[in-house]
């Protein structure tokens, strides 16, 4: 029993890392195409963070698989960036909140279209229950959701995958400087009153709420390890 416990941890847990990276990745490639639409030079595709395992050159861009396989990011020519339109760099900047979108009402339209009945009602329950009725989760809460969810309905995890890809979508929204939302907010900032905005101000700000976020996340997360080591 305590080895079926064990390996059923271990396979939720690589499953729901797959999963994250999954949706991460969609989000990358949303700004990753969007640069190339506008001709903006994208040297580095990178899934994963630190050094790199695996370097794939395709074009002009260096794709990569680095040493932590959680998450990702696309390197833009900041340079090029900065000397596009406006309307380009929002788009640029905002089109992996869409693909989030778009990669969750894919499955609904999926869903939809196959007529199988999808309880949004289920589902929320299901999460409040694995996370003991708690509204807010951490990457750890979120990567132990989704591989359970696996391991208890196929379709369950395609549905958590599309709900967890919208709440990104949503939180990226967020105009906090190192999210799409900060970074769409700065360039508004920008076009409206020019280079002469208060700089210092907003790199302090930005930093306060940098250190903000990693305890108020690694907050979360410590809870969510507690929680994971109880439940197993």
């Amino acid at each position: 029993m305590e080895h079926n416990v064990t390996q059923n941890t271990w396979r939720s847990s690589i499953i729901g890392l797959i999963g994250i990276n999954i949706i991460i990745i969609i989000h990358e490639c949303g700004h990753f195409f969007a640069a190339h639409f506008f001709n903006i030079p994208t040297p580095t595709f990178s899934i994963g963070f630190g050094p790199a395992l695996l370097q794939i050159p395709i074009g002009t861009t260096l794709f990569q698989f680095a040493l932590l396989p959680l998450g990702g990011y696309v390197e833009i020519n900041q340079q090029v960036l900065e000397n596009q339109p406006y309307v380009h760099k929002i788009i640029v900047m905002s089109a992996g909140i869409f693909f989030n979108i778009i990669f969750s009402s894919l499955i609904f339209f999926y869903y939809s279209w196959r007529k199988i009945p999808v309880s949004l009602q289920a589902c929320l329950d299901y999460s409040r229950q694995q996370n003991n009725n708690r509204s807010i989760i951490g990457p750890i809460g979120l990567i132990s959701l989704i591989g359970k969810s696996f391991l208890q309905n196929k379709q369950l995890f395609f549905i958590m995958l599309a709900l967890v890809s919208f709440n990104i979508a949503i939180f990226n929204i967020l105009p906090l400087p190192f999210l799409d939302g900060g970074k769409i907010f700065l360039i508004t900032m920008q076009a409206l009153i020019g280079q002469h905005y208060p700089s210092g101000i907003v790199s302090m700000l930005s930093v306060l709420l940098l250190l903000f976020f990693i305890l108020f996340i690694s907050a979360i997360s410590i809870n969510d390890i507690k929680r994971t080591n109880k439940s197993d």
